[in-house]
């Protein structure tokens, strides 16, 4: 099994439950997921990327450890949480991009990942983790850490706008429709009267 596409119905990944499996290349999860469990995708060595759900707030324990290959992992600005050897021996991962509002990282959460640099923003726990750490990483703007959700939320608000245009499009439509049909109706009962 190389790629996986969760249904729409699922709101949660067990721990483990996709531990050690090496050909999974591709896993794409919905956005109604809104738990995922310890050591979830631990040991995936094939797989590339990974977009996490929009209400992930936790990054848990081990959750990409062991993922040789991963090479993008994308979630929201939500996340508050990185536990302990979340992303440990991620070796083809090279750029991560966690938020100002992070609270903890834990211990050997970075470990191994020799390719990679962390964006974060300046005096941010992430940073001073990275910094007492000894990982590469650079500074970003807090607005370049939500650009990505903002982008998201751009193109969902311009979604309901274009909706919403639509509609009100018809029921002008409609009560013009209706205002003519009046008035040709008024127009051939006065002729008719002639």
């Amino acid at each position: 099994l190389e790629s996986l596409t969760i249904p729409d119905t699922f709101t949660r990944i067990g721990a483990s439950a996709f531990q050690d499996c090496k050909v999974l290349k591709e896993l794409i999860l919905p956005d109604g997921i809104n738990l995922i469990g310890v050591s979830a995708f631990k040991g995936c060595a094939s797989l590339e990327n990974m977009v996490l759900p929009q209400w992930a707030t936790t990054i848990d324990n081990s959750l990409f450890e062991g993922c040789k290959s991963i090479k993008t992992i994308k979630f929201n600005g939500r996340v508050r949480v990185v536990g302990d050897k979340a992303f440990k021996d991620c070796k083809a991962l090279t750029e991560l991009l966690l938020p100002e509002n992070v609270e903890s990282v834990g211990s050997d959460a970075l470990k191994n990942c020799d390719n990679l640099t962390v964006k974060c923003v300046e005096r941010s726990v992430v940073a001073k983790y990275c910094e007492a750490e000894e990982i590469k990483h650079e500074f970003v703007s807090p607005s370049e850490v939500v650009e990505e959700e903002t982008q998201d939320l751009t193109l969902f608000i311009i979604i309901i706008l274009v909706f919403v245009a639509i509609i009100a499009g018809v029921i002008v439509l409609r009560i013009y429709l209706k205002k003519r049909k009046i008035k040709m109706t008024t127009l051939q009962k006065d002729e008719s009267e002639k």
